[in-house]
């Protein structure tokens, strides 16, 4: 249980992404970026692993002030953030929701008809890789932000598939 302020400063510690995707931050976290870009997709990754009640998660609001960054000791942890908008939905399902619950840039096309699935989350976390340094110099990395942010969700892929590609441009650039 969280008793004091102190116990909320120790559980958000770090910087939030949306203040190190700016110039600034991009700049100063620059050595950083692939750690930052892997890490992010492994937490939602780790969210559409895990199962309440045998039910998917959905975080219904992926965007770069749901990220959380930490960096000690030139290793870097991220953590995903406010599941306050998060679905639990049965497998295999999509969740038809009256009002749209999400940050409106990051926003899936389906989600505007109340649709919600692990694929709009995937379209979100396109959205994000956009404002990522590695989108002008990489054209893998572009492709796969195009396929994240398809119109059609079925041709999304899934963040295991994404952790999988991020985790192979990485290498192949620290080959180079």
């Amino acid at each position: 249980a969280i008793d004091t302020l102190k116990d909320m400063e120790i559980l958000f510690e770090g910087i939030p992404l949306d203040a190190i995707l700016t110039e600034e931050g991009i700049h100063q976290y620059e050595a950083y970026m692939d750690d930052i870009v892997l890490q992010c997709a492994k937490q939602l990754l780790k969210a559409h692993e895990t199962k309440v009640n045998g039910c998917n998660i959905i975080h219904g609001d992926v965007a770069n002030s749901q990220f959380i960054v930490h960096i000690k000791d030139f290793i870097v942890s991220v953590r995903l953030i406010d599941f306050g908008n998060a679905i639990l939905m049965p497998e295999n399902k999509t969740n038809v929701l009256a009002f749209p619950r999400t940050t409106a840039a990051y926003a899936a096309p389906e989600i505007m008809n109340g649709e919600y699935s692990q694929a709009s989350d995937c379209f979100g976390f396109g959205r994000l890789l956009e404002e990522f340094p590695q989108m002008e110099t990489n054209e893998a990395f572009r492709a796969l932000v195009d396929q994240l942010t398809d119109e059609d969700p079925e041709n999304r892929p899934s963040m295991a598939q994404v952790v999988t590609k991020l985790a192979s441009f990485i290498s192949e650039k620290q080959q180079m």
